[in-house]
């Protein structure tokens, strides 16, 4: 029949789009598997991104510890100097009289201590003199004191012998008188030796006592002048700290990598910058990134690289580096973060304190679908 090969054609262009449709299914089936199985599956690494990092040694602030007027500078950008060299002197002659006048009452005390100590020795040579003099005046006193009371003993003997010659009527009364007489004379001498001897030891230790007495005034007088002393020599050191404060000094070896625009007649507020010194050694790397970026997701030990403005990474490379630390709490809206240098050297490329960069930090690696729920999730 006519109509038979055109209803033929029919029914095969039928059964391709049939085939075709259930080939597209599958296919697209297949894709939809293999993309969610992507989605889950895959492992993508996410980075913590920074513009504002750059390269440092570890430099040391030189600052102002007090006010003043400067009248020295020794500034000069990119100048090696030594540790304790001095950088910037300010005005101090004013505390340059006030020392001068507290070392010259030093001096003056230690002349009068000096002259004090001569007299100490005087007078405690004088009390040493005087103990041996008396003790020599004691001594003769109880030899005169013992010889008085021999002699008195033996006029007692004498007169108990005269009364018994009297008794026997062998001895006058005349005689019997001048012997109880001579013997009232030693007794009297023999108690006046014994007063003596009292007497000597009551002057001797009367005149050392006013000896000691002299001797404690003039040490206490010593003890005060000591005491003086050392309230002057507090004061001096006292100011010689603060003009100390007023001569900065380099704390450290290296080189000047920023310096204060000084000039003798400048004034310095306590706390001003005025230079920063880089001593030479390892490098380092500084990164500020967003609390929101940084607290809880970097951490020590983290991978990551750096790449240098000025130094296109498509030429020379990124650094590779390691995050050594993190700041706990964020200052001036930032969280610091220092990394080690993996890779110092790049070709073409001198590494020094300065330069600036981007820093790139591996946080953590994730799935696309976790990355796309977290995107949902910050949409939202």
């Amino acid at each position: 029949m006519p109509g038979q090969p055109f209803s033929q054609s029919l029914s095969a262009l039928a059964a391709q789009r049939a085939r075709s449709g259930r080939l597209g299914l599958v296919v697209g089936a297949a894709l939809l598997v293999a993309w969610t199985s992507w989605m889950m599956l895959a492992r993508v690494k996410v980075y913590a991104v920074t513009t504002s990092a750059r390269v440092e040694a570890v430099a040391f602030r030189v600052e102002a510890e007090v006010a003043g007027r400067v009248v020295e500078t020794r500034l000069r950008l990119g100048a090696e100097v030594e540790a304790g060299e001095l950088l910037v002197e300010l005005d101090s002659q004013p505390l340059a009289l006030a020392l001068a006048e507290k070392q010259a009452l030093r001096a003056s005390l230690a002349a009068q201590v000096a002259a004090l100590d001569g007299q100490l020795a005087a007078v405690a040579a004088l009390l040493a003199d005087q103990h041996q003099l008396a003790s020599r005046r004691n001594r003769e006193a109880e030899v005169q004191a013992r010889a008085a009371r021999i002699s008195a003993r033996y006029a007692e003997t004498e007169a108990d012998r005269s009364t018994r010659l009297y008794d026997a009527k062998v001895e006058s009364e005349a005689e019997l008188s001048r012997t109880r007489a001579n013997g009232l004379i030693h007794r009297t001498a023999a108690r006046a030796a014994a007063l003596s001897v009292a007497r000597i030891d009551a002057e001797g230790a009367t005149a050392a006592t006013e000896i000691e007495l002299d001797l404690a005034q003039l040490e206490r007088q010593r003890a005060e002048l000591h005491g003086q002393i050392a309230v002057t020599t507090a004061s001096i050191e006292s100011i010689a700290h603060q003009i100390e404060q007023r001569r900065v000094r380099a704390p450290a070896a290296g080189r000047l990598g920023e310096v204060a625009l000084l000039q003798p007649g400048s004034v310095l507020a306590a706390g001003d910058d005025i230079a920063t010194v880089v001593p030479g050694g390892e490098l380092r790397i500084a990164g500020q990134f967003a609390p929101a970026t940084a607290v809880g997701r970097i951490r020590a030990g983290q991978p990551a690289r750096l790449r240098l403005d000025g130094f296109p990474w498509t030429q020379y490379r990124s650094i590779a580096a390691t995050v050594v630390r993190v700041a706990d709490e964020a200052r001036e809206g930032h969280v610091r973060v220092e990394l080690s240098v993996e890779a110092a050297a790049l070709p073409g490329v001198r590494l020094q304190h300065g330069l600036p960069g981007s820093v790139e930090v591996e946080v953590e690696t994730l799935s696309p679908a976790e990355i796309l729920l977290r995107a949902a999730g910050a949409l939202f």
